[in-house]
């Protein structure tokens, strides 16, 4: 059976954009889940070094206390529950030890 050019590109450009699909979704669920994890857990570590920095001189004002606390802890409400579930969801040691 003699096949054309045009089911040979076609079958040859759908090959090739199963491929890119295949290796963006590789590498989103294997290199960069650490990565994303790394960089909000980072965020959350400088928030609350600069939380307790700012309590330590703030201790007698409770006005002042309660807005340095919505700012450290609002922005990451979300961040803090994900990575408690990824703690308890997750069967990696590794990845235990770098959360806690």
């Amino acid at each position: 059976m003699k096949k054309g050019i045009v089911f040979k590109l076609f079958v040859l450009t759908t090959a090739l954009c199963l491929l890119i699909l295949a290796i963006i979704y590789f590498g989103q669920t294997v290199f960069f889940k650490k990565y994303y994890i790394h960089q909000k857990v980072e965020n959350v570590k400088a928030s609350l070094d600069t939380f307790a920095q700012n309590y330590v001189n703030q201790v007698n004002d409770s006005l002042e206390l309660w807005r340095l606390q919505k700012e450290a802890f609002v922005p990451f409400e979300g961040i803090v529950h994900n990575l408690e579930r990824r703690y308890r969801e997750t069967a990696s040691e590794g990845i235990r030890e770098y959360i806690e």
